[in-house]
């Protein structure tokens, strides 16, 4: 039984297998893109939806195998409103930081780029109440090396709140060089050299304003497209474009024999770098040309720079020593200066005339430099004997003013004469002296032409009618209206000749001054 069992199973088992063999199963089948679109589920978010001006909008992207398809996202959708700040990629993550340019509502489209399905999303950008920012953005042409400027205008609420102005990297890939002035919030654009047309897309420079609470807001202006010219295909490359002015002190008229001296310049540019006023320096000393007359040492440079509300001011001190080799005449060059100006869009050109000097051997310098200090002495020691008597001449006036008597102004007119600047000794006042003698001695000294000769003599005539005149004695029986009347003119023509006294001497005078300085000397070495 048992045995029989077993058989009948066997057979059984091979019926089986042969109708399997004999009847071919298909497959079920199976959805290869479902499968797929399961592997590489990919989620986006765009959030926030409302922020203030300065705060950040996330696109967030999350998925593998990302590459292939983020290369395909149009970004342009994006930066009609918003800039790209901060791209973090990885290999199943894509985070990218939006900041808004300005205030709205801002749509941004759908989009399928591959396997990245970007929704329609609405950002409300409202008003940040703690920051304003106004831009003044650059001009829309530009020069070959111009710079242009880039400033903002920032209010914040609170002084608090730390504002610092940056740049960004995008402008190094174009050529153009951004120098920062964060004191101003300003930024010069220094437009790369090109020998055609090209149109340049700027990044505007990014503030940063940082609040009490350390939280960070970042405020951009639009991008700016700017038409980039030529410069004029007559100017070498290395002409200097921007505002430039040239200071030279002028160069001395007389020179001695093997002086060492220097030649001062000073170069003011308004938009242009030091690297470009040194390189117009090394310009203009290349035109010195070394000659037997003149011999050109090596220069030296000093560069200072600041900024004002046009942007970059650049100031750059020059002194070339030079060296004159021999006496004669000797020519210095002519100096040539060309500057481009982007705001006249003209050559400008400043040049320093060919000049000559007068170069003379040095005894001949020693000689005269003696000779000019003796009469600097000469004029120092003229200027206080002036003085001295001016000073004389004033006691004059005021003892005339002052006398009671007609003795009192012939006193007056004594003691002046005894008191005399171009005296070396004054003597007391002789009483015995008479009014003739002192009149020849006022002729020889002062009286210069025909009306103070007259009023001088009219002075003498009343003074002796009022001293020595019958009419005039203290007698009686005499007319004493008519002393009254001499003595009144007199006080009159007295008061006008010493208010007309001169405080120069007469060539006699100063002759006189002399003889007496020769004498004294004579009895001084004689003992």
């Amino acid at each position: 039984m048992v045995k029989f069992g077993l058989a009948i199973l066997f057979s059984s088992w091979f019926l089986v297998l042969n109708v399997a063999q004999a009847i071919e199963i298909q497959p079920s089948s199976v959805n290869y893109s479902k499968l797929v679109q399961k592997n590489l589920s990919i989620k986006v978010k765009i959030r926030p939806e409302k922020v203030q001006l300065g705060e950040p909008v996330t696109l967030v992207i999350e998925g593998e195998q990302l590459a292939k398809s983020v290369v395909k996202i149009d970004w342009s959708v994006f930066t009609q409103d918003f800039v790209i700040d901060d791209i973090n990629q990885g290999s199943n993550l894509l985070r990218v930081r939006l900041y808004p340019l300005k205030t709205g509502q801002f749509t941004i489209k759908a989009q399928a780029a591959g396997a990245i399905k970007i929704p329609e999303t609405i950002v409300s950008v409202e008003e940040n109440p703690g920051v304003q920012v106004d831009w003044s953005s650059p001009q829309a042409v530009l020069y070959s090396q111009q710079q242009a400027i880039w400033q903002a205008d920032v209010k914040v609420s609170n002084p608090a709140f730390l504002i610092e102005l940056q740049s960004r990297e995008e402008q190094e890939n174009q050529g153009v060089v951004v120098h920062l002035f964060k004191e101003n919030l300003m930024a010069s654009y220094e437009m790369p050299t090109v020998f055609e047309a090209q149109v340049l897309t700027l990044s505007s420079p990014v503030i940063e304003v940082k609040n009490t609470t350390n939280r960070r807001w970042k405020f951009f202006d639009y991008p700016q497209e700017v038409q980039l010219q030529p410069l004029p295909s007559f100017l070498p490359v290395s002409v200097a474009v921007g505002q430039l002015e040239w200071e030279i002190k002028p160069l001395k008229h007389f020179y001695q024999n093997g002086e060492l001296d220097y030649w001062q310049w000073q170069l003011n540019g308004h938009g242009l770098t030091g690297d470009y006023l040194k390189a117009v320096a090394y310009q203009l000393v290349s035109q010195l040309q070394h000659s037997e007359e003149v011999s050109w040492l090596s220069e030296s440079m000093s560069l200072e720079q600041t900024f004002d509300e046009h942007g970059m001011l650049s100031k750059l001190q020059v002194q070339v020593p030079y060296r004159i080799n021999q006496p004669g005449l000797v020519t210095f060059p002519e100096l040539v200066l060309r500057v481009f100006n982007p705001q006249t869009g003209k050559v400008k050109q400043q040049t320093f005339n060919q000049s000559m000097a007068l170069v003379m051997p040095a005894w001949i310098v020693w000689v005269v430099q003696w000779i000019a200090l003796l009469l600097v002495l000469f004029g120092l020691f003229l200027v206080l004997f002036l003085i001295k008597q001016a000073w004389y001449n004033q006691k004059l006036v005021k003892a005339i003013r002052h006398a009671l008597s007609p003795q009192d102004i012939w006193f007056a007119m004594q003691t002046w004469q005894n008191h005399q600047a171009w005296h070396q000794t004054p003597s007391a006042v002789d009483k015995s002296t008479s009014i003739g003698l002192w009149q020849q001695w006022y002729l020889d000294a002062y009286a210069a032409n025909e009306k103070q000769i007259q009023t001088t003599q009219r002075l003498v005539n009343l003074l002796n009618k009022a001293l020595f005149s019958e009419s005039t004695n203290n007698k009686d029986g005499y007319d004493r209206s008519g002393l009254q009347r001499v003595e009144a003119e007199l006080f009159t023509v007295a008061v006008e000749w010493s208010a007309r006294q001169s405080v120069w001497p007469s060539f006699a005078q100063i002759k006189r001054y002399l003889l007496q300085i020769k004498q004294q000397l004579s009895n001084t070495v004689s003992r």
